[in-house]
């Protein structure tokens, strides 16, 4: 796992093939196109990725949204998590949950240095978008004092 933080910050003496074959595998897992048969505890493995990430992430106790949202909503944790610690250096992710009139309000935000003045979407955020538009679900995104605020409707 520390070779995983290792590649995020672009140390060059990682395997990054391995790292990348051991990426495919988490999203496939986080997106439940998993080759096992059981199903995989994504918020079990977000936190072991958090912790590879030497950081901590704050999810909600409990899911208000449908059991079939569950891998949208891992997935895009994940995605958000590795763009915060890689471009922001963030040490904490916070993830939030509201009632939306007949939806609820996913919201995704961290403690690193937040944006540069050039931002514009990369390749993270752009896979977010992609993901959610495929299923429907439209993507927010805020700049709230220098930091970027994830949202989503499930």
């Amino acid at each position: 796992m520390q070779a995983g933080y290792l590649y995020m910050i672009g140390d060059e003496t990682v395997d990054k093939e391995n790292i990348v074959y051991m990426w495919r595998s988490l999203i496939k897992n986080l997106t439940g196109n998993t080759l096992t048969k059981h199903k995989v505890d994504e918020k079990k493995e977000l936190s072991q990725l958090a912790t590879l990430f030497h950081c901590t992430l704050h999810l909600p106790k409990k899911n208000l949204f449908k059991e079939m949202y569950e891998s949208v909503f891992y997935f895009c944790i994940c995605e958000a998590m590795m763009n915060a610690v890689r471009h922001g250096a963030a040490t904490e992710i916070f993830v939030t949950q509201e009632r939306f009139k007949d939806k609820i309000k996913i919201c995704i935000f961290d403690n690193g240095t937040g944006l540069k003045k050039d931002f514009n979407e990369g390749g993270g955020i752009l896979g977010i978008r992609a993901y959610l538009n495929e299923r429907g679900i439209p993507l927010y995104i805020n700049d709230e004092q220098g930091t970027l605020v994830i949202s989503f409707l499930l």
